[in-house]
């Protein structure tokens, strides 16, 4: 199945633990979380300037990591609300 995702390369992709959805990112500066069996668009969040080429999930599916050019790593907590922790 192909899907029209990012405006942009895709430098990053990560399913969850339990395979229920799947992220992705690149050069657009977008991370957007699909649900994995259907294809739906569950949420984007924009990371303005930067290109994000890392995402991973921790094993309890409450956080989500990412990296990008600014050679930062940010961690989200995953919920009713994407926030992020500082």
């Amino acid at each position: 199945r192909s899907i029209n995702a990012h405006t942009n390369a895709i430098f990053a992709a990560a399913f969850t633990p339990q395979g229920s959805a799947l992220a992705t990112s690149g050069a657009d500066s977008f991370i957007k979380l699909w649900n994995s069996e259907n294809g739906v668009l569950m949420s984007s969040l924009s990371m303005l300037a930067e290109s994000i080429n890392f995402i991973s999930f921790s094993d309890d599916n409450q956080m989500m990591i990412t990296g990008g050019t600014s050679q930062t790593a940010i961690v989200w907590s995953i919920g009713y609300q994407w926030s992020t922790i500082q």
